[in-house]
C-alpha cells in the first residue's frame, strides 16, 4: 500500500501571521495579570504583617502598662492569624479559578474557530466543506484533492 504525504506549506505565511498577533496578545495580558498579580501579592503579604506588628506593638504596649495580660494578647493574635490564613486561602481560591476560567476561555476560543471554505494548503489541496453528507469527516469537513 501506498503512503501519501501531503504538505501544507502554501498557508504558512497567514498562520504565523496570525501566530505572531496571538503572541502578542499572549504578551500585553501577561504583562497586565504580572503587574496586577505583584500589587496584590504585596497587598496580600504585605498588609498582614504590617497589622501584626501593630498588634505587636500596641499590646505589648498594654501589657508592659498592667492594662492586658499576656495571655489574652497572644489569643488575640492567634485569632487574628487564624483570621488571616482563612482571608489568604480564599485569596488563592480566587486566583485559581481565575486562572481555570481563563484556560476554558481559551479552549472554546479554538473550538469555535472556523476553517476558511476553500482556503489552499498545498498547490492542488483545498479544504472543501460537503453540505449534502453530513457522515463524512468530522462535522461534514473533508479533505478532497482536485486534479491540476
Amino acid at each position: 500500500a501506498a503512503t501519501f504525504t501531503v504538505r501544507s506549506f502554501a498557508g504558512e505565511a497567514s498562520v504565523a501571521k496570525d501566530f505572531r498577533l496571538a503572541l502578542d496578545k499572549y504578551t500585553r495580558v501577561g504583562r497586565a495579570q504580572a503587574s496586577a498579580f505583584a500589587c496584590w501579592y504585596v497587598f496580600n503579604s504585605g498588609l498582614p504583617s504590617l497589622t501584626n506588628c501593630a498588634l505587636l506593638f500596641y499590646g505589648g504596649h498594654l501589657v508592659h502598662k498592667g492594662a492586658l495580660r499576656a495571655g489574652r494578647l497572644f489569643a488575640f493574635h492567634l485569632l487574628t492569624q487564624t483570621l488571616a490564613t482563612s482571608f489568604s486561602t480564599l485569596a488563592d481560591m480566587y486566583s485559581n479559578f481565575s486562572d481555570a476560567f481563563g484556560a476554558a476561555d481559551s479552549v472554546f476560543e479554538l473550538l469555535d474557530r472556523r476553517p476558511q471554505k476553500g482556503a489552499p494548503f498545498s498547490s492542488n489541496l483545498l479544504l472543501l466543506e460537503e453540505e449534502e453528507e453530513e457522515e463524512e469527516g468530522i462535522g461534514g469537513t473533508t479533505f478532497d484533492e482536485r486534479p491540476k
